[in-house]
C-alpha cells in the first residue's frame, strides 16, 4: 500500500452486502506530540482517494479460448488474478488522511472455464493514537492469468456488474477476401479484391501481416502488386470461371503465424436485355406511354438506361432498380415515360449498362395516331317538344386510336345517355319535354383512354301555331290599299313567311323573323271580285302553316268589251262567230256578271244575221237589233254566237244605256265558206323525234275542203321545226302532211294556220324502242303552258263556236261517251280542289277513277272550268300554277255533275274529231 501519511488508519471492510467494518490502525512510527491546550486544530488531510466506481466484492467469471492457432492457451486449472483499488482512511488526533491503493484476489478456473474472485479488504483497527479503516473495492480493475499466455495470443477482459469474461484471443486467427468465397463481376469491369486479417474475436488483426495473391483461369487477368492488401482482376469473357488464392502470414510479439490459404472463385457476367413492354402500344399524340425494360447483370454495380423514343422525341435517361438473384447476379428493371407530339409508327430503342457492360433492346412498333378529334352535328341541333332529336357523333378520320366508344351525351337537363357499341360514328336519339335552349356535351373515348368532349347547342321549340290573318277591312273599292296582319308564334327560328293575294296578284310581301312577331303587308288589289289574302309560314325545321282571310274588291263598270277570236279577220259565210261580252272597270279588268241590259245590233253589211243565245237562234235583218237581259250573263260574260249569210264587211255593235260608249266587233264574211279542221288523233302516238303525220281537212260543216294550205304558226314544247305542206287529195279526201322535228321525246303543241282560221294540234314524240319519253306529270306541266297558248289564241272558244253553228250534223253512234268522259273529268277536277287552299297540277291529275287522262284531256277539263269561272288559277312560292274553287258551292256532291251547255259544246267537238279518225281508219284520240 502506498503510504500517504503516517497515522492512525481506520479500515472499513465490507462484509457481505452493505456491512462495513471500521478498524483503527495505530501507526508504527513516532507519534506526534500532543498539541498544547488552546492551540489551533490542524486541517483535515484529504490529499488522495479512489476515484473509480464501486466493484462487487465477489466476481464470478469465465475464461475462454477464442483462437485456433496452435499451441492454444491452457484454460482449465489456470489461476486468475484480479486487481482492484481500495481506500484507506487514517484518523488521529492530528486529523484524517485518505489514501488509495490496489488489492489483488485470485481464483482457480474449473474444467468449464469458470472461476470466482473474492475481493477481501484488510481488517480495520484502532490504537491509542488513532484508527485505520478500509473501503472498496473500486475500479479500475485488471486481470491476468498466472503462467503467461500462449504464443500469438492476448488476453481480453470485460466486466458487466459482478460477471467477468476473460478471453484468450489469437492475434491472427483467420483471413478472408472481399468478395468472399465466390465473386461475380461484370465483364470488362476492373475489380478490386480486398484481403482482410482477423483475430480470434472477429476483429481486425493486430498482428503484423503479409499477403500473397495468385490468379488462375482463362480470360482472367490481373494488374498491380500480388503482395498487397488489394488485388485487381478483370474478366473479359462471360461464363469463364476464375480462381484467386490468397496466402496470409503474420507475427505477434515475436511469434510467427501462418494461416491456411483462402480461395475465391470468380465468375464474369455480362449485362443482357431480357424483355421490354410498351403500354399502350397504340396511342394518341399527347398521351403518355410507359416503356419498361428488364435485364440481368452482375451485382455490385449501379445500372442506368437510356431510351431513344423516335418521332422527334428527346432521349430519356433513368436509373434502374436491381434485385439480388442467384450466383451474385441481379435482376434489373428500368422504366421510361414518353409522350409523343407527332403521329407515326416507330420502334423505340433502349440501352442498359453498368458502366462496363451494356445491352440494347428494340421494342415492337408503337403506333401513334393524330390527336383524337370528334365532330358533332347538327350544331345547333333543333327539334320540337316531344319530337325525336338525333345527335350525330363521328370520330374525325385519321385521328385517335380505335376501337372507339362509348359515345355519351350529357343532355343539359340532367340526363346522361350513352351508346356503348364500338364504332367511329353514332346516332344518339333524345327527346325533350320542355322548350328552351340546352347546352349539351358529347364525350367519346378511344382505346388510349383519351376522352374527347365536344359541346353542342340544342334548341327545343314548340310547333308553330297557325296564324290568324286579319284585314283592316274586308271590302274595298278598286284602287284602295289593304293592310293584312297576323300573329306568328312558336316554331323553330328563323321563320320565313310570305303574303299571297289571289286574283292574279301572287306574292305581295316576304319576310324573316327570329322571334314571335306580328308581320303585316299593305298592297293595292288590281282586280275586282272575291279574293283571299294568305299568310304562309315555314320554320327552320320545314313545318308549314298557312291561313287566309277573304277580301272583296268592288269596281264600277265603265265600259264593255266584245271579244271574238275572228275579230277583223275573214270568215266564210254561215260561219258562227263566238262573241263574249264583258263589263270592264277603269283598269280594263273584267267585272263579273254585269247584269245591265245590253243592246246588240248590226251596224253595217252582213246580210241576214242569226243570233244564237240561251233562248235559241233568232234571225236578224240588216241593221236589226236584239236585247240581252241578266239571264244571258253566265260566267261573268254574255256569250252568244253570230252568223252572217252573205259575204262582205260586217260590224256588230254592243251597247248599254248605262254606259257612255259601245263596243264593236268587225269581221269580213268571205264567199268561200271553207274552214280549217284537222281531223286526226289529238296526239301522234308513234314515230321517232323526226316524223310527219297526215291530217284530213274538212270545212266547218264536215265537208271535204280542197282549198288553201297549212302554215305552222307557233311551236311549243318538244317540237323544234316543221315543214309547211299544201293541201292534196288523199285516200280519205283532202289531206295535209304536217312534218315536224323534235329536240327530245315528249309532248309538244303546234298552232297551225290556214287561209281562214287557226287550229291547235297536240303532238307526242316517242323515243327509241324501250324508252318512255317524258313522264305523265312532265306532260301535265307542259300542257299547262299549252293551255295558256290555247286560251290566248281562242281555240277553246273557237271549238265552242263551231260546235254551236246552225249546221246539220249526223248524230254520232254513241253521243254520250265523250259527254260522259268530259263530265267525269270535270267532276274529278272539282273533287280535287278546295276553296280554302291551292292545288297544283300533280294534285289535280292524281287519283282519276277511270283510265288516266292524257295531257290534252287534263288541259281541256281545267280550261273549260277556268273559262267558266268555276276554277280560279293562282301561283305558289315555287312559281308553279295552282288552282282552287272560286266558290265552295261548286264542289260536286258525287262522282258526276250535270253537264252544262259549255261542257256539251266541248264534248261534241271532241266527238266529231274521233268520228273523223274512225273514217280515216286511225285509232281515236
Amino acid at each position: 500500500m502506498r503510504n500517504r501519511r503516517r497515522g492512525t488508519v481506520a479500515l472499513l471492510l465490507t462484509v457481505g452486502a452493505g456491512l462495513v467494518l471500521t478498524l483503527a490502525l495505530i501507526p508504527s512510527g513516532p507519534i506526534a506530540p500532543n498539541r498544547a491546550p488552546g492551540a489551533p486544530s490542524s486541517p483535515l488531510a484529504t490529499d488522495s482517494s479512489c476515484g473509480g466506481a464501486p466493484v462487487p466484492p465477489i466476481l464470478t467469471g469465465t475464461l475462454t479460448d477464442e483462437g485456433t492457432v496452435l499451441p492454444q492457451p491452457v484454460v482449465a486449472n489456470a489461476t486468475v488474478h484480479g486487481t482492484v483499488e481500495f481506500e484507506t482512511t487514517d484518523t488521529s488526533k492530528y486529523g484524517t488522511t485518505v489514501t488509495c491503493g490496489p488489492t489483488t484476489a485470485q481464483g482457480t478456473v474449473n474444467a468449464s472455464g469458470g472461476f470466482v474472485l473474492n475481493l477481501t479488504l484488510p481488517s480495520g483497527s484502532c490504537g491509542p493514537t488513532g484508527c485505520l479503516s478500509y473501503s472498496g473495492p473500486y475500479t479500475p480493475t485488471s486481470y491476468r492469468v498466472v503462467g503467461g499466455s500462449a504464443p500469438a495470443y492476448f488476453l481480453r477482459s470485460a466486466r458487466n456488474g459482478s460477471q467477468v469474461t476473460l478471453d484468450w484471443v489469437a492475434a491472427l486467427d483467420s483471413a478472408t477476401t472481399s468478395p468472399n468465397e465466390f465473386g461475380t463481376v461484370s465483364v470488362d469491369a476492373p475489380t478490386t479484391l480486398l484481403a482482410n486479417a482477423w483475430d480470434g474475436a472477429g476483429d481486425p488483426s493486430t498482428a503484423n501481416v503479409t499477403y500473397a495473391w495468385q490468379l488462375a483461369g482463362t480470360a482472367w487477368g490481373s494488374t498491380g502488386p500480388v503482395d498487397g492488401s488489394t488485388f485487381l482482376v478483370n474478366g473479359t469473357v462471360a461464363g469463364q470461371p476464375g480462381t484467386v488464392t490468397l496466402w496470409v502470414n503474420g507475427s505477434f510479439n515475436g511469434t510467427a503465424i501462418a494461416l491456411p490459404p483462402v480461395h475465391l472463385y470468380l465468375a464474369a457476367a455480362e449485362t443482357a436485355a431480357q424483355d421490354g413492354s410498351v403500354y399502350p402500344s397504340a396511342l394518341d399524340v399527347g398521351v403518355p406511354a410507359v416503356l419498361t425494360l428488364n435485364a440481368t447483370g452482375s451485382g455490385g454495380y449501379v445500372y442506368a438506361a437510356s431510351l431513344s423514343p423516335g418521332l422527334g422525341g428527346t432521349e430519356r435517361n433513368v436509373t434502374c432498380r436491381t434485385v439480388a438473384a442467384s450466383g451474385g447476379t441481379v435482376d434489373v428493371s428500368c422504366a421510361f415515360s414518353v409522350t409523343y407530339e407527332e403521329a407515326g409508327e416507330v420502334a423505340p430503342e433502349a440501352t442498359v449498362t453498368n458502366g462496363y457492360s451494356a445491352a440494347s433492346y428494340t421494342y415492337l412498333p408503337v403506333v401513334v395516331s393524330a390527336a383524337f378529334a370528334v365532330s358533332v352535328g347538327p350544331d345547333p341541333a333543333e327539334a320540337y317538344v316531344g319530337g325525336p332529336l338525333h345527335v350525330q357523333v363521328s370520330v374525325v378520320p385519321h385521328t385517335g386510336t380505335g376501337p372507339f366508344g362509348p359515345a355519351c351525351l350529357l343532355t343539359g337537363d340532367g340526363r346522361f345517355l350513352c351508346d356503348r357499341s364500338p364504332g367511329s360514328s353514332w346516332t344518339l336519339p333524345v327527346t325533350y319535354s320542355n322548350p328552351g335552349t340546352y347546352s349539351g356535351v358529347v364525350t367519346v373515348a378511344d382505346s388510349s383512354l383519351v376522352n374527347r368532349t365536344v359541346g353542342i347547342g340544342i334548341t327545343i321549340s314548340t310547333l308553330p301555331t297557325t296564324p290568324s290573318v286579319s284585314l283592316d277591312r274586308s271590302t274595298v273599292e278598286l284602287g284602295d290599299s289593304v293592310t293584312a296582319s297576323a300573329t306568328i308564334a312558336g316554331g323553330a327560328f328563323p321563320l320565313t313567311y310570305w303574303w299571297n293575294a289571289s286574283a292574279l296578284h301572287g306574292t305581295v310581301d316576304t319576310g324573316v323573323t327570329f322571334s314571335d312577331a306580328i308581320p303585316s303587308a299593305t298592297f293595292t288589289p288590281g282586280t275586282v271580285g272575291a279574293q283571299e289574302v294568305t299568310l304562309t309560314v315555314v320554320d327552320a325545321l320545314g313545318t308549314v302553316v298557312a291561313s287566309d282571310a277573304p277580301l272583296t274588291v268592288e269596281g264600277d263598270v265603265v265600259g264593255l268589251v266584245a271579244v271574238a277570236p275572228q275579230t277583223n279577220e275573214s270568215v266564210p259565210a254561215g260561219t258562227a262567230v263566238a262573241v263574249a261580252i264583258h263589263g270592264v272597270d277603269s283598269l280594263r279588268n273584267f267585272v263579273p256578271a254585269f247584269a245591265a241590259n245590253v243592246t246588240i245590233r248590226v251596224a253595217s253589211g252582213c246580210g241576214t244575221v242569226w243570233l244564237n243565245d240561251s233562248s235559241g237562234a233568232v234571225p236578224w235583218g240588216e241593221n236589226s237589233s236584239a236585247a240581252l237581259g241578266a239571264a244571258n250573263w253566265t260566267d261573268g260574260a254574255a256569250e252568244l254566237t253570230v252568223a252572217a249569210s252573205s259575204a262582205g264587211p260586217c260590224a256588230i255593235v254592243v251597247a248599254s244605256p248605262l254606259l257612255a260608249g259601245p263596243a264593236e266587233i268587225r269581221f269580213q264574211v268571205s264567199a268561200n265558206s271553207s274552214d280549217l279542221r284537222l281531223i286526226d288523233p289529238d296526239y301522234v302516238r308513234a314515230g321517232p323525234t323526226d316524223n310527219s303525220t297526215e291530217y284530213a281537212i274538212v270545212d266547218e260543216f264536215g265537208n271535204p275542203d280542197r282549198s288553201g294550205y297549212v302554215i305552222v304558226e307557233t311551236a311549243i314544247g318538244a317540237v323544234r321545226t316543221t315543214v309547211d305542206s299544201p293541201i292534196h287529195d288523199g285516200s280519205a279526201g283532202p289531206t295535209v302532211w304536217v312534218n315536224f322535228s323534235a329536240t327530245q321525246p315528249g309532248s309538244g303543241v303546234l298552232t297551225v294556220l290556214s287561209e281562214t282560221n287557226r287550229s291547235l294540234l297536240m303532238v307526242r314524240i316517242s323515243g327509241p324502242a324501250g324508252t318512255t319519253g317524258l313522264s305523265a306529270l312532265d306532260e301535265v306541266a307542259l300542257v299547262g303552258v299549252a293551255l295558256g297558248a290555247v286560251l290566248v289564241a281562242g281555240v277553246v272558244v273557237d271549238r265552242r263556236r263551231r260546235a254551236a253553228a246552225p249546221a246539220a250534223r249526223a248524230p254520232p253512234e254513241d253521243p254520250d261517251e265523250p259527254l260522259r268522259r268530259l263530265a267525269e273529268g270535270r267532276s274529278h277536277v272539282l273533287s280535287r280542289l278546295a276553296a280554302d287552299h291551292d292545288t297544283d297540277l300533280d294534285g289535280v291529275a292524281d287519283g282519276f277513277p277511270g283510265p288516266p287522262p292524257d295531257a290534252a284531256e287534263l288541259a281541256e277539263w281545267i280550261g273549260t272550268l277556268v273559262t267558266e269561272g268555276i276554277v280560279r288559277p293562282s301561283v305558289g312560292p315555287d312559281g308553279r300554277p295552282r288552282f282552287r274553287l272560286a266558290n265552295p258551292d261548286d264542289r260536286p256532291a258525287g262522282p258526276r255533275v250535270e253537264v252544262d251547255p259549255l261542257a256539251l259544246d266541248a264534248a261534241l267537238a271532241r266527238r266529231d274529231f274521233d268520228a273523223a279518225d274512225a273514217d280515216d281508219e286511225r285509232p281515236p284520240a
